[in-house]
């Protein structure tokens, strides 16, 4: 929610949404990869926004955690409260997520 609340996220939404569309246009498979070192879900974050967006224009997703694999002493491992959906944080994600939607899909902006 912090997130999807900064002042830049719109701008990173369109970012995003533009370079997508352009390696689409080049090839079947796009690779995005977040990274954040402090281990407060925001690179998580990042790629649950892109996820969502992506999943509800028709894409199919597939998201990995890379720091699952190697190090993720700074964070929850996914177990967290927040993270299984648990507290009452579920609204104020899933209202995010809402918001950024409605950043990548613009009315009458003809993105698709």
């Amino acid at each position: 929610h912090f997130i999807a609340s900064h002042k830049s996220f719109p701008a990173w939404v369109a970012t995003q949404h533009d370079k997508i569309n352009h390696y689409r246009s080049e090839s079947d498979v796009v690779s995005l990869a977040t990274y954040c070192l402090k281990g407060r879900h925001r690179s998580v974050a990042c790629a649950e926004f892109l996820r969502h967006c992506l999943e509800a224009t028709g894409w199919r997703t597939y998201v990995h955690h890379w720091a699952a694999e190697k190090d993720w002493k700074r964070t929850c491992k996914g177990i967290c409260e927040d993270c299984s959906g648990k507290t009452d944080k579920v609204r104020m994600r899933d209202a995010a997520l809402a918001q950024c939607l409605k950043l990548w899909e613009p009315p009458d902006s003809g993105w698709c």
